[in-house]
């Protein structure tokens, strides 16, 4: 379902893409394949003009017209916004471009992913995964970053970072930790390796500190403790 919430009517025009992402886990759109995702949705309407204040629902089905193999295939249903350039409060002239991710899984789904290396600096911390199932992989968790000299242990850490709460990016500090935050939901689609990075709200200050994640990597336990330095 699509809104206008603005006082003009819009108009919109529908495609379909194949797509993977980079190595900066930015968007890319890339050649269509006999199996890839894209060529087997079909959507309607293609083209449509939403009246201010109202929506309309667009419908796609998935009707695969050579066998599927077994795997993740995937596709993106853009919605590209046709006629004038809207103007904005800040007075920029802008259309919109709005990708919808789809996704179809042919057989077993199996999420697994490695973790090959943690990296980590004053501004942030990188974590190297390779996909190695059938579907891509994302972490789900929570992270701290402790002063090497108060650091409570890896297993009291993980289970101060478990009783913290928190939606949002950066969540209330464990006793004793720098900084603590929600890992990114990135995927890292089966076949890739990527490494997914993770700006700190905060510059930590020139020390030793451990850095702590806990929760899961698809359907496995992710449990890694990473000491590190921050130079003068």
């Amino acid at each position: 379902k699509v809104i206008n919430q603005g006082s003009e009517p819009i108009g919109i025009r529908v495609k379909v893409g194949h797509w993977d992402l980079d190595e900066q886990n930015r968007l890319r759109e890339i050649a269509p394949t006999e199996q890839s995702l894209d060529q087997w949705i079909i959507v309607r309407p293609l083209k449509l003009t939403i009246p201010p204040g109202k929506s309309r629902t667009l419908r796609f089905a998935v009707r695969p017209y050579t066998r599927p193999k077994p795997g993740e295939h995937r596709a993106m249903i853009f919605l590209e916004q046709t006629g004038a350039y809207q103007k904005n409060a800040q007075g920029i002239a802008m259309r919109f471009r709005f990708g919808v991710a789809v996704y179809a899984h042919v057989g077993q789904t199996i999420r697994k992913g490695d973790v090959k290396a943690v990296v980590a600096e004053g501004r942030g911390f990188g974590v190297d995964i390779k996909s190695v199932g059938t579907a891509n992989v994302r972490m789900n968790g929570k992270f701290g970053i402790w002063p090497a000299n108060k650091f409570p242990g890896e297993e009291s850490a993980r289970q101060a970072l478990a009783a913290v709460s928190g939606k949002e990016k950066k969540i209330a500090r464990p006793r004793g930790a720098a900084i603590a935050g929600l890992l990114p939901s990135t995927p890292v689609l089966p076949g890739y390796r990527r490494q997914i990075n993770v700006p700190l709200a905060e510059e930590l200050k020139p020390g030793k500190y451990r850095l702590v994640l806990a929760g899961k990597l698809g359907t496995s336990k992710l449990a890694r403790s990473h000491l590190f330095q921050v130079p003068q």
